[in-house]
């Protein structure tokens, strides 16, 4: 690779950050939105208060139910979790639900965030068959089988870029990452 080449790559790379960048701010404010409406049906029906719990945040201010699902996998857009990992996330930020079996919850929380949003996508892991779930704003195909990795990182064969040329690997003629060694 030549250094033109490299710079034009950065070029590109940079443009994409500030898109995705975009997107977050986008997908934050539907959130918000989305949360005042919840919190409006529930001002209407107090009989619903239970079921609005998918958007609220705790009694402590924490993000719950979806609302926290939906940051974890916003702050990394592309990265596959399983229920696992989301649970062990959620624990480090001490958002776990309080539940007698908290992976059940997480794992309806990514179900319900999957079916009202168009950013979350769902697949099954490669190796292990795994349920993954993943923030991908710019891809909209909504369809099972676009192979998730089951690693929590972004596989080459899984990421589809908005633009096929930087897809991850394309820039380092197929060499293995050492990271990706043995």
């Amino acid at each position: 690779m030549h250094q033109a080449e490299a710079r034009r790559i950065l070029t590109t790379l940079r443009d994409e950050l500030v898109e995705a960048e975009a997107a977050v701010v986008a997908a934050e404010k539907r959130v918000s939105a989305l949360t005042k409406l919840i919190n409006g049906y529930v001002e209407l029906f107090p009989d619903l208060g239970e079921d609005a719990s998918i958007g609220d945040a705790g009694s402590d201010g924490r993000p719950r139910g979806v609302e926290a699902v939906r940051r974890v996998m916003m702050e990394s857009p592309g990265k596959w979790f399983t229920v696992k990992l989301m649970t062990s996330e959620l624990r480090s930020r001490e958002w776990l639900p309080e539940s007698a079996n908290p992976e059940s919850a997480v794992r309806t929380s990514l179900t319900r965030a999957f079916e009202s949003s168009d950013d979350i996508q769902k697949d099954r892991g490669k190796q292990t068959g795994q349920v993954t779930f993943s923030f991908r704003p710019a891809d909209r195909t909504r369809s099972w089988g676009d192979g998730a990795s089951d690693s929590a990182d972004v596989s080459p064969e899984s990421y589809t870029s908005p633009r096929p040329a930087l897809a991850f690997g394309a820039a380092v003629d197929d060499r293995r990452l050492e990271r990706d060694a043995p």
